[in-house]
């Protein structure tokens, strides 16, 4: 399958080769493709579709909210805000494993929408350090930066900054490409089965429409613990409706995430004015390098 990948899609997980023994990670992605395939039909339902498209477009932005938080790891250590530094640090891993597990096609999608810290760690240890595609030296680095965060956001250290900030950087700039190629290669999976199994989509959206909505809304839908104030991310709402759109079927995230996400992020945010302001373009530049 890897193979196969790499010669008709020329996919870049390099990183993640090298990091693993290649027979754990053709059994890893063997047993995906084959759960995939085992609960697909040639005609699936407009739900599930709508379910996998946001699943990537989740992914995808989980991918762009890592390589964020890394980014300003970096400028927040620069411009001395060493009490954030690890608030970041902790984030970015956060999200790159949230990036993999979205995917997992042994998930529900109304497990994924709920997922909690002490949820990631289980299930990356579970589906991914038990494996044998990750190394328990995973889960240590994100609970040593998890302590971190809660030292500096609720303890304030009188001591002030003792810890090595290279060394967990240097730690956490290897890490994270495995992350991201490893979103890559299970999105590639979910799209290769469907190119394989899969040749139309049911049109019973109208009978469906409450339960497509509500999954379709709750992406872009956020509110406070009253539920009276709320924000919906207008172009998130358009970006999602222009996948599900355009695509008979979910898309690889390198196909889409730099030319139509980051290209959304780069336009919206800030854009930096002083060669010392935080540039929001190295988002889609680091991406870019890794998948």
């Amino acid at each position: 399958m890897i193979d196969k990948f790499k010669k008709e899609y020329n996919i870049r997980i390099e990183e993640l080769e090298a990091s693993i023994d290649s027979k754990k990670l053709l059994q890893f992605t063997d047993r995906i493709y084959k759960k995939h395939l085992a609960t697909l039909d040639s005609e699936v339902d407009y739900f599930t579709k709508l379910e996998w498209i946001l699943r990537h477009s989740q992914s995808a932005k989980k991918l762009m909210l890592s390589s964020l938080y890394f980014k300003q790891v970096l400028f927040l250590h620069e411009n001395k805000m060493k009490n954030l530094v690890f608030y970041a640090m902790y984030y970015s891993l956060f999200n790159a494993l949230l990036s993999n597990i979205i995917l997992l096609p042994y998930l529900t999608i109304e497990k994924i929408k709920h997922l909690t810290h002490r949820n990631v760690w289980v299930l990356t240890d579970n589906y991914f350090v038990r494996k044998g595609i990750y190394t328990n030296e995973l889960l240590k680095l994100l609970s040593e930066l998890k302590m971190w965060r809660e030292a500096y956001s609720y303890h304030l250290p009188l001591s002030g900054v003792n810890y090595d900030f290279n060394d967990y950087k240097n730690k956490l700039a290897k890490v994270l490409p495995k992350l991201f190629q490893t979103s890559e290669l299970l999105s590639y999976l979910t799209y290769h089965s469907w190119a394989k199994k899969v040749t139309k989509t049911k049109n019973n959206y109208s009978e469906n429409q409450q339960k497509c909505d509500d999954l379709f809304f709750s992406f872009v839908n956020i509110k406070d613990d009253y539920g009276k104030f709320r924000q919906i991310d207008n172009d998130d709402y358009y970006r999602q409706g222009y996948l599900l759109k355009n695509s008979d079927r979910p898309m690889p995230i390198s196909w889409f995430i730099t030319e139509k996400l980051c290209e959304d992020l780069e336009c919206n945010w800030e854009q930096h004015e002083g060669k010392n302001d935080f540039n929001i373009n190295e988002i889609a530049e680091y991406i870019s390098e890794i998948i």
